[in-house]
């Protein structure tokens, strides 16, 4: 009994502790069993259509006028009139009045090669009848000087050289007033009244505002799909033989500007780009596209045939595309690109119409696995921008 009661109270504790255990574990809750199920990933996918299509090439240039004419003075003289309408940015027509020199100087020298043709013909009247003279008293030796020939042809000649010297005194007065070559805007004046000018003196830049051109760097690449000719033949002149073309500025509400590529650049500049020379109206149905102005352009190369277009994304490296095939099962598959763009890539070979393209970025795909399709109702060609 002393043994007993030495440890009766460490007894009492162990008997304490499994009755509190035996409590605890008689209510624990029962597991709940869970039937693992085998999930099948959706995956969207696009059916492939082979189409005939343009593609369309994005570049960037700066507008320059087509027609750039540069108003010059034939002749030296005083600026007397300068017209209101001669300034930079004005409007200005065809045959318009733009500048009169003092005409003055100019009326005398008319006057002089007027004088000097009257005396040279007086002088051939004279010789024509001391011809007539000597050919009927002439022997049949007579020499040609005693006949008058030669004197007679010089005098021809003096009268022919006065009247061409009285013609060009009489253009340079008709000179003395400078028209406008063109219609067109002023871009550039370098002339006042009361100054004296000198012959061949640039007073003025003009350019048309009818037609401009942009010129547009393309890589090797771009200019392939384009298939331009390095020469522009007469019979090609403009569409349908030349690519079309469309300029924006790129800002909010603006408008369109249509027109083609003109010719190709002969050269390649620094960073080995080929430049194309797009030629457009400056004038749209609303507003006036000015020289200077930096725009966009998509060029729409030919047609090509048999073009399936992807959004980029669906690409992956190595140019392989994902493909489901019966059974639900994803391959990959390499396929050729003919251009790819910024948002989409357009394909020529590698796939077959009807064939399901994988339209997910979903990175976890691997050879054989079964998927769940889920077609899409998003076209790719909206991704590729509006075509022309």
């Amino acid at each position: 009994m002393t043994l007993l009661n030495k440890y009766k109270y460490l007894l009492i504790l162990f008997v304490l502790f499994f009755v509190v255990v035996y409590g605890l574990l008689s209510r624990a809750p029962l597991p709940k069993k869970i039937v693992m199920s085998d999930e099948i990933t959706s995956i969207p996918f696009m059916e492939a259509r082979l189409q005939t299509q343009s593609i369309p090439l994005i570049s960037h240039g700066q507008v320059t006028a087509a027609d750039i004419r540069y108003v010059t003075s034939d002749v030296s003289g005083l600026v007397t009139r300068v017209s209101s309408r001669f300034v930079r940015g004005g409007l200005i027509t065809e045959g318009e009045i733009l500048v009169e020199l003092e005409r003055q100087p100019l009326l005398l020298d008319v006057a002089i090669k007027q004088a000097e043709l009257d005396s040279v013909s007086l002088d051939l009247l004279k010789t024509q009848a001391k011809a007539r003279v000597a050919s009927k008293g002439a022997g049949k030796n007579a020499s040609p000087y005693a006949r008058y020939i030669p004197q007679l042809k010089s005098a021809k000649s003096r009268v022919e050289a006065a009247r061409a010297a009285v013609a060009y005194a009489k253009l340079r007065l008709s000179n003395a007033v400078i028209r406008a070559p063109m219609d067109g805007k002023i871009i550039e004046v370098n002339v006042s009244a009361g100054q004296h000018i000198q012959a061949s003196q640039q007073l003025s830049t003009v350019y048309g505002i009818v037609r401009g051109e942009v010129r547009l760097p393309l890589n090797d690449a771009q200019v392939r799909l384009l298939t331009l000719p390095d020469t522009r033949p007469s019979e090609f002149v403009g569409p349908p033989h030349f690519p079309r073309v469309a300029i924006s500025t790129g800002q909010s509400g603006s408008a369109v500007w249509h027109g083609h590529i003109t010719r190709l650049e002969g050269e390649r500049d620094n960073h080995q780009l080929i430049y194309v020379i797009a030629e457009v109206p400056l004038q749209s149905e609303s507003q006036v596209l000015l020289p200077g102005s930096f725009v966009e352009a998509v060029i729409q190369s030919p047609p090509h045939k048999n073009i399936l277009l992807l959004p980029r994304d669906v690409v992956r490296p190595g140019n392989q595309v994902w493909k489901i095939i019966a059974n639900n099962k994803a391959v990959k598959t390499t396929v050729s690109i003919l251009y790819k763009d910024k948002d989409s890539v357009y394909i020529h070979s590698g796939v077959e119409p009807g064939d399901k393209i994988v339209a997910s970025t979903f990175h976890k795909l691997v050879e054989g696995l079964v998927i769940q399709p889920v077609t899409i109702n998003e076209s790719p060609a909206m991704l590729a921008g509006e075509l022309l």
